[in-house]
């Protein structure tokens, strides 16, 4: 009788450590799978908006050559000086 008590104490023990680790390694995976998704959204977000940045800049630089050709065309100094030498008559 003592015997068997002595092993269901044990026996119970036994699962209760085996629950208390499953239910730790369980808490940990979880923590850590929250973890990487934070770091994974914060990541995706960067990539977003450098992605939005390089297009940015990629059409600022595309409106600077324009302005730059608009400044240096031909067509538009002979427009421009005819419009002057109309106007001062």
């Amino acid at each position: 009788m003592f015997q068997r008590q002595i092993f269901r104490k044990m026996f119970f023990s036994y699962i209760s450590i085996i629950l208390i680790c499953f239910l730790v390694y369980t808490a940990v995976v979880f923590y850590e799978n929250n973890i990487i998704s934070r770091e994974r959204t914060v990541r995706l977000c960067e990539v977003k908006a450098e992605e939005l940045c390089n297009t940015l800049k990629r059409r600022i630089l595309y409106a600077e050559n324009v302005v730059i050709n608009l400044n240096y065309s031909q067509s538009l100094k002979k427009l421009y000086l005819s419009h002057v030498s109309g106007s001062g008559r």
